[in-house]
């Protein structure tokens, strides 16, 4: 599979869960599914961008995954006969660039991709494959250590990019919903409005535009960090509903163009490792 191949392969798909399940398409990518960020399982680190998605629609049941050799090299064998996912890497080679040196240039490439439960005789780790328990303590220190400014001077939710704070109302003007639970909601829709925060100029610096496709683009971004974000910490993503009106927009986006979904989720898992990394600083100044 080329490149293109694969990211028209997972746009259609995103945009076939947009179309077939509308404002529930981001939860219907993980119904039923253990609810963690996918690993490799050799060196720990987590997949990125556009790799979460394709290995969340992937339909395997645990967020192990490593490449054949990567397996084979760990001392287990995957099955005869199943089909690996793909997923993107970008490699360095290098050029010949002017005056005689080398320069390295970024190469997008893809690799094959293996879970865990394809292996022969190979048991996943129970707890890896249930996914984490969602720990209200946990979340709120998460959103503390962001040190991002959030009010809740009225009854709706926003980013202000201009004043830099996030108003959202409290938490017990919440209500469970079909869909949802209010916890649920009020976490979900928190962690959107602070995948905007991480856009402003002061932090990852991404374009601020009210240009009607560029603005629902920007908010393609925050749903998908929501949803990491929302993995991350264990609890289920919903979408808010006043966004469900962004989602003909965003399909218009992506049929325009196979590249969006890369670029958001990109976007989404910068905004993701921005957020994690604000953790590790504020965990480094509490043990000094």
């Amino acid at each position: 599979m080329k490149n293109q191949d694969f990211k028209q392969d997972i746009t259609n798909k995103i945009i076939d869960l947009m179309q077939e399940n509308g404002s529930n398409w981001v939860k219907c990518w993980i119904e039923d599914k253990s609810l963690l960020m996918p690993i490799n399982a050799i060196t720990k680190n987590h997949y990125q961008g556009i790799n979460i998605l394709s290995l969340w629609l992937s339909d395997k049941d645990t967020n192990e995954w490593g490449t054949y050799k990567q397996w084979q090299d760990f001392g287990k064998q995957v099955k005869k006969g199943e089909k690996s996912t793909r997923v993107l890497r970008y490699i360095q080679i290098e050029k010949d660039g002017e005056n005689q040196e080398l320069e390295l240039i970024p190469i997008m490439k893809t690799f094959n991709v293996f879970n865990a439960d394809q292996l022969e005789g190979y048991e996943p780790n129970i707890e890896i494959g249930k996914g984490a328990k969602f720990n209200h303590d946990r979340a709120d220190e998460f959103i503390t250590n962001t040190q991002a400014v959030i009010k809740n001077e009225q009854q709706k939710a926003f980013y202000s990019e201009m004043s830099d704070f996030i108003n959202l109302p409290k938490m017990q003007d919440f209500i469970d919903t079909e869909d949802a639970t209010a916890q649920q909601s009020y976490y979900s829709t928190l962690l959107h409005e602070l995948t905007h925060w991480t856009g402003n100029k002061k932090r990852l610096d991404r374009k601020n535009s009210t240009d009607k496709k560029e603005y629902a683009f920007e908010e393609l971004i925050a749903e998908l960090g929501s949803c990491f974000l929302c993995t991350y910490l264990g609890t289920e993503p919903t979408i808010k509903k006043d966004h469900a009106k962004y989602l003909n927009g965003w399909i218009e986006i992506l049929k325009d163009d196979n590249k969006a979904i890369l670029k958001a989720a990109s976007q989404a898992g910068k905004a993701f490792d921005f957020l994690l990394n604000l953790q590790t600083q504020k965990n480094q100044e509490k043990v000094a």
